[in-house]
């Protein structure tokens, strides 16, 4: 019994250490902003499950991300303080990947939606592109409110793109 408990213990420590994922936008709604907060967006491309995505603010350390992201292309917004947030890991091919000196990065403005760039998770190559139209496009099909807010009419004319 004292084993069940203990490793219920560990458990709940491991997982409240995780990156905080209480930030990633789901819903077509606008989320509510505060006068210091942004949204960050990415595209993730990879062909095996992505686990732990994790971004931290280069300022203060906070870490946000997703625990598992599925084969595909996918968005992702985070809903976060501004400031500078770096990919710094993520675990995929049974290997985990950090990058100590920053990975990559992008700056996050207060009130605005911010695009940090594509994803490409390739093994044993990953890189990061700038393909803006493609992400306006799937927000604008799979988000409508939300791109229309912070993107304006792009959204509407984007989504040819990917249809």
């Amino acid at each position: 019994m004292l084993l069940i408990r203990s490793l219920i213990v560990l458990l709940v420590l491991l997982m409240t250490s995780c990156a905080n994922l209480t930030s990633v936008v789901v819903s077509d709604q606008v989320p509510t902003l505060t006068d210091n907060e942004g949204l960050l967006g990415l595209e993730v491309n990879t062909l095996d499950i992505l686990r732990q995505l994790t971004l931290e603010n280069a300022e203060n350390g906070e870490q946000y991300g997703v625990n598992v992201i599925k084969p595909g292309t996918h968005n992702i917004t985070l809903k976060v303080p501004a400031g500078r947030y770096c990919v710094v890991k993520f675990n995929v091919y049974d290997s985990r990947y950090s990058y100590d000196n920053g990975g990559f990065c992008t700056n996050v403005e207060a009130g605005k939606l911010n695009y940090l760039g594509h994803l490409m998770v390739r093994n044993p190559t990953t890189y990061l592109q700038n393909t803006f139209p493609t992400y306006i496009a799937r927000l604008g099909k799979n988000q409508p409110t939300l791109c229309e807010h912070f993107i304006g009419e792009l959204c509407a004319l984007s989504i040819i793109v990917i249809n």
